[in-house]
């Protein structure tokens, strides 16, 4: 199979609690990472002067009310609340900065001028060599669905699952998967028709539709878009894996525990993350 070069957009929505996490990422990121690539990160307003020193030749930072429409306003934060940015419109409503990354990763569609848009996650650091472009197929960005269909293993899709489902006016008892990953590849023509389906299907703008839905997945909203509204599948190479090796949970890993785990990453996986419970 033939890869082409293309250009592209890595996106990093973050914030304090997560700096330390950050630094290690940026720094594997520009070891490892190889291609025409630009880092753009993603931060509140209160949080930029901590991350402006990470802005160089391919990293740019900015504040996230930068890229949102001017109706959309940072209100705050919430004493005590380990996520308690919060913001308000007339049109929205209040929702939170956990939310706001949400909308982040699919406004920066409109914001990057790359073809090729790679979502990562600030709580991973990648661990070797990984040419962007090696994931092109034929001229073809990946489009990854992973595991098996929920509804044949008799589990239930989460809220924010069912809600995508919801949203594009789709029925609940098609194959689903899962969409969503700390590091994912989308192709920003897709993002931006997917919002212009939106628009068109409420009568509003893409991010006051969303903004009433506190649980929505941008991730699960994406592959089901591409799974079954868009018309043009042919833009994609469908695959199913996984680009990094994950722990999960809040305890650390040393003796047999490390070694089981190192020795089961992937060939393929390009990155180690650590997610908290």
């Amino acid at each position: 199979m033939g890869t082409t070069a293309r250009e592209w957009a890595i996106i990093t929505p973050t914030y304090h609690l997560d700096y330390d996490q950050f630094a290690l990422m940026c720094e594997s990121m520009d070891r490892f990472v190889v291609g025409k690539w630009h880092h753009y990160v993603v931060v509140n307003a209160t949080d930029y002067a901590m991350f402006a020193k990470f802005a160089g030749p391919r990293r740019t930072v900015l504040e996230n009310t930068k890229i949102l429409p001017k109706w959309l306003r940072y209100v705050g934060k919430l004493p005590r609340v380990r996520s308690g940015n919060f913001f308000f419109s007339w049109r929205t409503g209040f929702f939170f900065g956990w939310h706001m990354q949400q909308l982040v990763k699919i406004a920066m569609a409109y914001y990057i001028k790359q073809d090729a848009m790679m979502l990562v996650d600030s709580d991973l650091f990648f661990i070797r060599r990984f040419n962007l472009d090696s994931m092109i197929k034929d001229g073809r960005l990946p489009f990854v669905r992973l595991g098996e269909d929920l509804n044949q293993t008799g589990a239930e899709p989460p809220p924010m699952f069912q809600h995508a489902i919801k949203l594009l006016g789709l029925s609940r008892s098609i194959p689903t998967f899962a969409y969503a990953y700390n590091i994912v590849v989308w192709d920003r023509k897709t993002v931006l028709e997917m919002c212009a389906f939106l628009e068109k299907k409420y009568n509003k703008h893409w991010i006051a539709t969303l903004s009433g839905l506190q649980t929505i997945s941008e991730g699960s909203l994406y592959g089901l878009f591409v799974d079954y509204v868009l018309a043009d599948k042919n833009r994609f190479a469908h695959e199913n894996y996984y680009l990094t090796k994950t722990v999960h949970g809040d305890h650390a890993i040393h003796g047999a525990e490390l070694e089981e785990f190192v020795s089961n990453i992937e060939g393929h996986a390009v990155a180690l993350g650590f997610q908290s419970s």
